[in-house]
């Protein structure tokens, strides 16, 4: 397995490809390319607990452009914010 098909995998996984058509493209069994998806999303998790972000400003300009689009697309057809 450890000719290449690993940073494939890698590869794969961060272009969202499903596990199907992993499994095609790099010959090796289903439960191996859920194995490895759930290594890698464990070990970006245990990355994101280890170093905090701080989200509140981003999360306040976030609510405040919301309100924004809200009101002033409340008085047309269009509704810009769709999230």
């Amino acid at each position: 397995m450890f000719d290449g098909s690993h940073i494939a995998l890698l590869y794969f996984w961060r272009c969202e490809t499903g596990v199907t058509q992993t499994t095609h493209h790099v010959g090796v069994s289903c439960a191996t390319v859920v194995q490895w998806y759930q290594y890698v999303r464990d070990i970006c998790a245990w990355n994101l607990l280890q170093t905090p972000i701080i989200l509140g400003l981003y999360w306040a300009a976030l609510a405040y452009l919301h309100n924004l689009i809200t009101i002033k697309s409340h008085h047309s057809t269009l509704h810009l914010w769709s999230l």
